[in-house]
This record gives C-alpha cells, sequence and structure tokens, in this order.
C-alpha cells in the first residue's frame, strides 16, 4: 500500500499534478525576476538613474480615427491645459468622463457627442466652485477655448490654439 490507505492510481494523480505546478511555479518566477537570465557578467550598480536611449518612445495608445493631437508647448502652458490636451484625438468609450482629474485643485469633464468617434467637448472648474470657467471645443486640429473671466458661466472671451499658444479671438 502506497501512502497508507491511498490507491496507487490516485498517488500518482496527486504526485504529477504536484511536479506540473513546481515546474510552472519555478518557470513564473524566473521569468518574472530574471532567474533564467544567462549573463557572464555580473550587472554593475550605479547611483545614477539609467537614461533612456534616443530611440526609445513611450507607447502611446491610438485614436479610432486618426486626429492629429495639437502641438501642445509654449510660454502659456498650464498644467490644466496639459491635462485636457492628452485627450485630444481620443476615445472615452461613453458620451461623458466627469472629473478626469481628481486630486487636482481644478476639475475637468470630458464629452464625446453622439455621432463623434473621439472626445469633442471639455469643460473646466478652476476652482472647483461647481461653475464652469471655461469650455474648450475640439473640431479635428483646430481648438476653442471659451473663458468666463468673471466664474458665472457668462462665456465672454474666445481663444484660438495656434499649435503654441492661446490667440484671443
Amino acid at each position: 500500500m502506497l501512502a497508507g490507505r491511498m490507491k496507487r492510481k490516485h498517488f500518482l494523480l496527486l504526485a504529477s499534478l504536484g511536479g506540473v505546478l513546481l515546474v510552472g511555479g519555478l518557470l513564473a518566477a524566473g521569468a518574472a525576476g530574471g532567474l533564467f537570465l544567462a549573463s557572464s557578467e555580473p550587472k554593475k550598480v550605479t547611483s545614477q538613474s539609467p537614461t533612456p536611449s534616443p530611440a526609445f518612445q513611450p507607447a502611446v495608445p491610438q485614436a479610432e480615427t486618426p486626429v492629429e493631437a495639437p502641438a501642445f508647448s509654449g510660454p502659456s502652458e498650464r498644467p490644466v491645459d496639459k491635462d485636457v490636451m492628452q485627450w485630444a484625438g481620443k476615445s472615452l468609450g461613453s458620451d461623458k468622463l466627469k472629473d478626469v482629474t481628481k486630486g487636482r485643485a481644478y476639475k475637468v469633464n470630458l464629452y464625446q457627442d453622439s455621432g463623434k468617434s473621439t472626445m469633442n467637448r471639455a469643460k473646466l472648474d478652476l476652482n472647483r466652485n461647481d461653475k464652469w470657467e471655461e469650455k474648450w471645443t475640439f473640431d479635428g486640429p483646430n481648438i476653442t477655448r471659451q473663458v468666463a473671466p468673471a466664474d458665472d458661466e457668462n462665456y465672454t472671451e474666445t481663444y484660438i490654439w495656434n499649435g503654441s499658444a492661446w490667440a484671443k479671438q
């Protein structure tokens, strides 16, 4: 009798299962931790952070319909502008995303109107007082920003993004 009262076929089944799990676990641990990487030279540890090669390009998700994202770097660049511009040309997957800037001093809601394949509007509450100070409209590469300077949702100023800064209309 093997293993007390256990039948031989059950014992072999459990032993085989344990072996498969053991080998699978070792392979997974090796792949995750670099356990099976063959290297004749030890890695050098330096106190400086690694510098990416010039060819390094981070992966950026592509929009359903290719829309040229606006170039965004200039003297009038605000953190809120960057946060909104990163959504240009991207599909929201729904008609509205609320407060995509949680934890920041400002609130941004994004909209994708029916018939549009990407985000086409944004509303900004720069002081989180539940009144929108800015409304943005995205029409392909053209971006319009309407501003309510009195924080009363009365949009009296209009700006157009010219590729490097906001130009007053």
